[in-house]
């Protein structure tokens, strides 16, 4: 859409903003414009963080999209389920089949539907538009990935 003319310069333009887009609210946006949550649910985002960990951010869902009710963290399953009660909560991201298999799971979790499951480049877009709107841009030169977890270098 728009002027092709745009796509050509936009690498050389010094004014544009950019915005670091957090994936787990992309994976809750998308999830939420997939038509299968009401206003008012609950969504956890999940990704896989290897043996019994995820990282997980729990949502409201509400009619203008997600509000998060906690941080992006990193969380063992067993701490996680201990979170996890109350109302019935879906569950997306390529995290939540771990999450739901996990013995101690609550029955009040739900995996989202296929189409909800993972984000795409469009909801990545509308994300990084609102947020740009929100007059939350990044200065390019100080844009670093943001890891949950800390590292830890190991020698022998």
């Amino acid at each position: 859409y728009g002027d092709h003319r745009d796509l050509h310069s936009f690498p050389t333009r010094r004014s544009s903003d950019l915005v670091g887009v957090p994936t787990l609210e992309a994976l809750a946006l998308h999830a939420g414009e997939a038509g299968h949550l009401e206003a008012g649910s609950r969504l956890l985002a999940a990704l896989d963080a290897r043996r019994d960990e995820v990282y997980c951010q729990l949502f409201d869902m509400t009619g203008s999209g997600p509000v998060p009710l906690w941080e992006a963290r990193d969380m063992t399953l067993g701490a996680l389920m201990e979170e996890m009660h109350g109302p019935a909560t879906a569950v997306t991201g390529e995290g939540a089949a771990k999450v739901l298999a996990w013995p101690g799971a609550p029955p009040a979790l739900r995996l989202v539907p296929d189409d909800a499951l993972r984000c795409n480049a469009g909801t990545v877009a509308r994300l990084g538009e609102k947020l740009l709107l929100a007059g939350k841009a990044d200065v390019p030169s100080s844009l670093e990935p943001r890891y949950i977890k800390d590292f830890f270098f190991k020698t022998r």
